[in-house]
């Protein structure tokens, strides 16, 4: 089964990002360098990437670029690329909108649009069909379980923002 490789430093959005795909039953896995997301783009196959813009150690269009002759090599197109960003004056500044196969999303990610996506790449509907009737009914109360902790994630984030 393909995975979904989560390219940040950022602990809050991939961890974000993990529980979405562990409640959605989708294989993940988070990287911090360019040689980790190498190693494990051409290790196993990838049905998205989410890329961080604004790591420092790291240029974003080398490392699609390598990603994308890796593709080349094993003759399968590239995954499509999410690029995350807090800066969006330094997003433009990198030119990361011309990357073919690739949408932009600033941070932080909303996980109703991360699911939105999923599911026009196929990755909700197929991991549901694939179940039984019990495993539906599990992944019913992980997608619950998820809200409940997203909720109570957001309401400690609103008390720390706004402290009176």
């Amino acid at each position: 089964m393909s995975k979904i490789l989560v390219i940040d430093k950022d602990t809050v959005t991939a961890e974000s990002l993990e529980r979405l795909c562990q409640a959605l039953t989708i294989p993940v896995e988070i990287v911090q360098t360019h040689a980790n997301a190498t190693r494990s783009y051409h290790r196993d196959p990838v049905d998205a990437i989410f890329l961080s813009s604004d790591m420092s150690m790291l240029d974003p269009k080398a490392l699609v670029d390598e990603l994308e002759a890796i593709s080349a090599q094993n003759k399968m197109p590239r995954a499509p690329v999410i690029i995350l960003y807090k800066d969006e004056v330094h997003f433009r500044r990198l030119g990361l909108k011309a990357i073919p196969r690739s949408r932009s999303m600033p941070k932080p990610i909303s996980m109703e649009e991360v699911y939105q996506l999923f599911a026009a790449m196929g990755l909700t509907k197929a991991n549901l069909v694939a179940g039984g009737g019990s495993e539906v009914r599990q992944k019913l109360i992980q997608h619950a379980k998820f809200i409940e902790e997203s909720e109570a994630w957001i309401a400690k984030l609103k008390a720390k923002l706004f402290k009176s």
